[in-house]
């Protein structure tokens, strides 16, 4: 141990990485620790709370916590492209483009959406990363936009690959079963919404998820028909508050 000027005992680098190990650990076998969260997380949600923050003046909608974890991938496993799926208002591609350059990779963004709408275009447009930033409009899991994805995976050493459009179970299990495929080994692959399986069926009465299935039991099925893919950082996920991506984390470990 080192010293601080109050003579306090603080750890050194060493000792910090594994107590916040045996913590993660800790948070993630703990049930009421997540169920806590999620009661939160749903009044939060009720108030749009996922709504309320901006990247570079532009609507990013996603939590903070998983904000947080994301950089951490970028920064660790250095991804050269970022292909994310579902683009909704523009900030989240701002965001990756942003990890990318501040972390010493050229800022490599692909977004896809069914229907991109003007103020995304104008956000991008307007945006000095709108040159490092492709979009693709067309139904995620078509021959065509797997076609077009496919040529620009094909260049990527290291993809992050956000599955963030719609959260049915069948809809995440058909990019998992398009996208995963196209990807180098080694890839990551961040499944937004996890949480969605953890309510009660009717929570989103107006969603093609109102079942209770969505993009957790897309990956329970993913897994169990092949073995391309791994957990990822699977303690961070479990030990997250207010977040929308628990177990929601893959690596491609096959072809």
């Amino acid at each position: 141990m080192t010293e601080n000027s109050w003579h306090d005992s603080v750890p050194n680098a060493q000792e910090f990485e594994l107590e916040k190990r045996a913590n993660l650990e800790k948070m993630a076998k703990n049930s009421d620790f997540r169920t806590s969260g999620l009661s939160l997380l749903k009044v939060v949600s009720d108030l749009g709370f996922g709504h309320k923050n901006t990247w570079m003046g532009t609507p990013i909608i996603r939590l903070p916590e998983d904000l947080i974890l994301q950089q951490e991938i970028v920064w660790r496993e250095k991804p050269d492209l970022i292909l994310e799926i579902g683009v909704a208002r523009g900030g989240g591609l701002l965001y990756n483009a942003c990890l990318q350059e501040m972390f010493g990779i050229v800022p490599n963004v692909v977004g896809v959406d069914n229907k991109i709408y003007e103020h995304t275009l104008a956000a991008i447009r307007e945006n000095r990363f709108n040159h490092s930033i492709e979009l693709i409009e067309g139904d995620s899991v078509s021959s065509e936009v797997l076609s077009k994805v496919g040529a620009i995976a094909a260049k990527s050493l290291k993809t992050l690959l956000i599955l963030d459009s719609d959260h049915s179970a069948k809809h995440v299990l058909n990019e998992l079963r398009g996208y995963v495929p196209l990807l180098p080994l080694n890839s990551i692959i961040m499944v937004c919404d996890t949480l969605i399986d953890e309510y009660p069926a009717g929570t989103y009465p107006d969603r093609t998820w109102s079942d209770g299935k969505g993009p957790l039991e897309a990956i329970k099925v993913f897994s169990a028909e092949n073995q391309t893919v791994e957990p990822f950082m699977q303690n961070e996920t479990r030990a997250l508050v207010l977040s929308e991506i628990r177990d929601g984390l893959l690596r491609k470990v096959a072809n």
